[in-house]
């Protein structure tokens, strides 16, 4: 099967909500020898004219196409087939394809000059450019002239971000002043943990401040995006759960993964494009961690179940596999306790990585939404996790992804909106949200 051919034919599925014959038409590329590139950028040229939540179906995807490039060849159809089976679920087309045509270029160039008020597109704009890296710069043009056209929209109004903006321009003229700080011998004199507090605990303008003085006074760029990651991921473990469940409330788990995604997608432009503008991203990461502060549990907060002993083995797989296990039970503690005590033995985290990374794409017990929450969650954290080294608080990294892979991310919503409906017949107040969802809208 010829690429063209299979870009036919999982379009023709696709159109038709078919989960099953999309998979079919991956299975029929696999057996004819076509490569995770080929048909990764047939179904990336597919979500340019898509209806719904495309951005998420790019993210997935993105990662789907790299963790496909890392697996045995006969388990490289899986995380494909997973992508391809929510954008089916999620996803519909009205037109063929897209009617334009963009570079990953431009639309890294678009995000930058827009700085915090299109951060919360960095994460589709970094997969994006994954992608391209991946499957060729023609396999995303009708995506990279999408993106850019919603990079360009007007942002919503939001007090908050505003007054990030205001503090933004303080920095203005400076960017070329600080990028040229980065001093790799300043880093022994970085305090994480200090830095980090300033991020989760900390008030806008001091999460605001002690970012821009890191970056001028030359800590390593990459080090603060990781540190950022650090704070998003502590910040994941800190939501309140209470707060998914009330039909009264807008947020969920999609507020802090979001934290989480922004995080990784910053760490990765930095390696696509590592330029003074860059550095807007940083900060945008920055507020928005803090931002999310207003979801943090203050009753009954979440904690991490104490390491499990492990016993003195050189064979890590079976203890990797347990760790993969019990996530895909749903048995949070455990999955926890075991992660813990994995890295506690300091055993080899890349096959962990590697682990976590495909099991990302096995069935979960969620909807077609949570799903591609769950993947993407656990995609970034690796991602995050393997930018801090040996930072000793990295635990908390992986340990933030398998609370959220263990949880009902996005329950099915009919019966709550049945609720809410009831509640505006009889006269009262619809949900609230108690920050504007920026990356939801």
């Amino acid at each position: 099967m010829s690429a063209q051919t299979f870009a036919t034919a999982s379009r023709e599925a696709l159109f038709k909500g078919d989960v099953v014959g999309v998979i079919a038409a991956l299975e029929a590329g696999f057996r004819a020898g076509a490569s995770v590139a080929a048909l990764g950028g047939g179904l990336a040229a597919s979500i340019a004219a898509a209806e719904g939540p495309w951005r998420r179906a790019v993210v997935v995807l993105s990662d789907a196409v790299r963790v496909a490039g890392a697996a045995p060849e006969k388990r490289a159809l899986l995380p494909l087939a997973q992508a391809a089976s929510i954008m089916a679920e999620t996803l519909r087309w009205t037109s063929a394809e897209a009617n334009e045509s963009a570079t990953p270029a431009e639309l890294i160039d678009a995000l930058y000059s827009r700085g915090a008020e299109a951060g919360h597109h960095a994460p589709v704009v970094a997969a994006i450019a994954e992608l391209a890296e991946a499957c060729g710069d023609d396999a995303v043009g009708g995506l990279c002239a999408r993106a850019i056209a919603a990079v360009n929209e007007p942002g919503l109004d939001d007090p908050a971000l505003a007054a990030h903006c205001e503090r933004e321009q303080l920095v203005d003229g400076n960017w070329e002043t600080i990028f040229s700080a980065a001093d790799p011998a300043k880093l022994a004199k970085f305090q994480e943990p200090k830095f980090r507090k300033h991020l989760v605990e900390g008030q806008p303008e001091a999460a605001f401040r002690a970012t821009a003085r890191a970056a001028a006074f030359g800590i390593p760029r990459a080090v603060l995006a990781g540190s950022i990651g650090l704070a998003a991921a502590q910040r994941l473990l800190q939501f309140d759960a209470h707060i998914a469940a009330d039909p009264r409330r807008q947020e969920d788990f999609t507020d802090p993964i979001f934290a989480l995604e922004t995080a990784a997608a910053i760490t990765r432009l930095l390696r696509h494009a590592d330029r003074p503008e860059w550095l807007r991203l940083l900060l945008y990461g920055a507020w928005l961690v803090n931002r999310l502060k207003v979801v943090d549990a203050t009753f009954e907060p979440f904690a991490m179940a104490e390491p499990e002993p492990l016993p003195q083995t050189w064979d890590h797989g079976p203890e990797i596999a347990k760790v993969g296990a019990r996530m895909l039970a749903s048995n949070t503690d455990g999955a926890i306790a075991a992660l813990r005590g994995y890295l506690l033995m300091m055993l080899p985290v890349q096959p962990l990585c590697a682990h976590l990374s495909e099991a990302a794409f096995d069935d979960h017990p969620q909807t077609a939404t949570g799903q591609a929450l769950v993947s993407s969650c656990l995609c970034a954290a690796v991602e995050v996790f393997s930018s801090l080294g040996d930072n000793p608080h990295r635990e908390i990294v992986l340990g933030s992804a398998l609370r959220a892979a263990t949880r009902p991310l996005a329950p099915r919503s009919g019966h709550r909106q049945a609720l809410l409906a009831l509640d505006a017949m009889d006269g009262l107040a619809g949900p609230f949200a108690a920050l504007i969802r920026r990356w939801t809208s």
